[in-house]
């Protein structure tokens, strides 16, 4: 079972200026929040198919706006704990039907002896972290 807990949706001063600006502009800032990189050279091109057209005073699907909070979201994401692992199936030497419980504190250590599924579940924790390393190197998720 796992926690959420998300806060209220805040507007900053930068979001109400930028709904300000021509809708070109909000597309490209949402562009770039939602695409986390630089815009590529068929996006700058769409940008600027827009800007003719906003300039023209012409419609256009295409348009997008930044939603009030986005940026007050990005900044701080909702915490998120895992509080346990549950019934844990075919698994390296884990025992079918396992549990790994995390209890409230922000520190857990898992500890056993050789041959009980340490490190499987240290890779089990690895993938649900969503870690982009592969290996034997576990220490790297936490």
């Amino acid at each position: 079972m796992s926690t959420i807990e998300i806060e209220p949706v805040v507007t900053d001063d930068f979001e109400a200026w930028l709904n300000g600006r021509p809708k070109w502009l909000q597309t490209a800032a949402r562009m770039l929040i939602d695409s986390k990189r630089q815009l590529n050279q068929v996006e700058i091109k769409t940008l600027a198919r827009l800007c003719k057209l906003e300039a023209n005073n012409q419609a256009d699907p295409g348009f997008l706006t930044v939603t009030p909070g986005t940026l007050s979201q990005a900044a701080r994401r909702p915490l998120l704990r895992i509080d346990e692992i549950l019934d844990v199936h075919g698994l390296n030497a884990i025992k079918a039907g396992a549990n790994l419980p995390f209890g409230k504190s922000n520190l857990s250590v898992i500890y056993g002896q050789n041959g009980t599924g340490k490190s499987g579940f240290a890779r089990l924790i690895k993938q649900i972290c969503g870690s982009r390393v592969q290996g034997r190197h576990t220490q790297q998720c936490f």
